[in-house]
């Protein structure tokens, strides 16, 4: 019973990322777009001192 238990607890998890794939997909991808964007903003800067990267 205790293999079934612990197959249970990881099908839990599973079907509970799985219920909020919408919602992890849009936190992931606004995380990387505010990644991105201060990766560039911070180039520009640098780039506007005239260091190069």
């Amino acid at each position: 019973s205790d293999a079934l238990a612990s197959t249970l607890a990881s099908q839990g998890l599973i079907s509970i990322v799985m219920q909020n794939i919408v919602v992890i997909t849009l936190i992931v991808g606004a995380l990387s777009m505010i990644i991105i964007f201060a990766k560039f903003s911070g180039i520009r800067s640098r780039s506007a001192g005239g260091q190069p990267i």
